[in-house]
């Protein structure tokens, strides 16, 4: 981490010496010796690699004095220093991690959050916050607690780019730990907000949001799918944003959660899907056609077959997706099983063959699961 805006000097290295007395006189002096106080610190917690400048920091109650200095008001750089500073600290270890929630000096970083209306001050009180999440494990759910509002306003409130990346990526690291802390994120309205981002056309705020699905429990996912319209409000961000990340987020939601199939084909996801294969995003749209496919009951996969998934996907089989012959042998044996119910032809053969047969045929020289298809419903 390079801060801008102060030289980068070679710190003496009998200055780690001193590291408690710098501490120790942060609070009880003029304001421009506290920024160059600030300053010699934040250059001494960029040493990373030198053990007794950590075991200095530790020894020196640092944390609880970078916490009372927060108290007070002091020019903006200082702060903007003693906050890289407590970053810095963050990364040395579990145990500053724990030290800063609970000393209250993450409490103190939130507010300047609220508060500030400086952009470099809320910047490095995000590389802060960023540092805490190395482990989530490491975090109360009180404090979680505290933070998502803050989150939630800022996503409402700011169009600085840095700062809403910077938000968008908390939110992920946030979903990323306990079902609790899901369940924190998805209360405060952050999940909302993310689609209403997306659907203006947010990269970022697409990002954040796919990754947060990721960690939804099933019961989660409820919530966000019914009441926060996931699927039909996705049907509107992939046919007009094309984002590979929430189309993958929806065929990862397929694969562990089966019963969700019904409610993404009622929300158009799949007439978009079809859109995508002739865009940049097709690689994602196949897999998640090819998923959704796989995990079909009968009704679905006739709908499917029906909307026209056969031809479509028989249009890239030779672009290498493994992912497509799996979904034609699930295509072809619901229609077997459709044959021995009803005592007819299988419903889908002919369509099968009519655009896929002679490619699988080419590339049975390659491909053994072609050579398996060939061989079962062909022979």
């Amino acid at each position: 981490m390079l801060h801008y805006g102060m030289p980068r000097l070679q710190i003496p290295e009998e200055f780690v010496l001193i590291i408690p007395k710098l501490v120790c006189i942060l609070c009880d002096c003029a304001p421009i010796t506290q920024m160059n106080i600030a300053w010699v610190l934040f250059m001494l917690s960029e040493e990373r690699n030198q053990h007794i400048t950590k075991s200095s920091f530790e020894q020196s109650n640092i944390i609880t004095k970078l916490s009372e200095f927060m108290d007070q008001s002091s020019i903006h750089k200082t702060r903007e220093l003693v906050l890289l500073t407590a970053g810095n600290l963050a990364i040395y270890s579990r145990e500053n991690r724990i030290k800063i929630v609970r000393s209250g000096f993450a409490s103190k970083v939130v507010k300047v959050i609220k508060s500030y209306p400086r952009d470099e001050v809320m910047r490095s009180a995000f590389i802060t916050l960023s540092s805490l999440f190395i482990t989530h494990n490491d975090l109360n759910i009180e404090f979680i607690q505290e933070l998502l509002p803050t989150l939630s306003d800022i996503l409402n409130n700011t169009t600085h780019f840095e700062i809403i990346k910077a938000s968008c990526k908390l939110l992920t690291y946030l979903s990323s730990g306990t079902p609790e802390q899901a369940q924190c994120l998805i209360e405060s309205g952050a999940i909302t907000k993310l689609l209403d981002m997306s659907e203006l056309g947010s990269e970022i705020a697409c990002k954040a949001l796919s990754d947060i699905l990721f960690s939804c429990s099933g019961q989660q996912l409820d919530h966000v799918i019914n009441d926060c319209k996931l699927f039909q409000r996705s049907a509107i961000i992939l046919s007009e944003h094309k984002n590979s990340s929430l189309c993958f987020a929806i065929s990862n939601i397929v694969l562990d959660h089966h019963v969700y199939i019904q409610n993404i084909i009622e929300s158009g996801i799949i007439d978009v899907l079809y859109e995508l294969f002739n865009d940049d995003a097709r690689r994602c749209a196949i897999i998640t056609m090819c998923i959704i496919i796989s995990y079909s009951n009968h009704g679905q996969v006739r709908y499917l077959v029906e909307s026209g998934c056969i031809e479509s996907l028989c249009m890239f089989l030779f672009d290498d997706f493994d992912c497509i012959l799996e979904a034609l042998d699930c295509i072809l044996s619901s229609g077997d099983k459709i044959q021995k119910l009803t005592n007819s032809g299988n419903p889908y053969l002919n369509e099968v063959e009519a655009f896929g047969r002679h490619k699988m045929e080419i590339l049975c020289r390659t491909k053994p699961k072609a050579s398996d298809i060939i061989k079962k419903y062909f022979s």
